[in-house]
């Protein structure tokens, strides 16, 4: 294998693995959203009924 052979299977291997980290992190970001809103939601609805209980 030559230096720029090397070269490139490098930069193909951490292109994969910035892909892969990046698919991760949306995948996580989109599990994550609809929990945080819930939670959201839960605390205001919290606030709210504080408020006027």
């Amino acid at each position: 294998m030559t230096t720029k052979e090397n070269l490139l299977a490098l930069a193909n291997a951490v292109g994969g693995l910035m892909f892969l980290a990046v698919l991760v992190t949306v995948c996580l970001a989109m599990a994550a959203a609809p929990v945080a809103l819930f939670i959201w939601l839960v605390l205001l609805m919290l606030k709210f009924l504080g408020v006027f209980a």
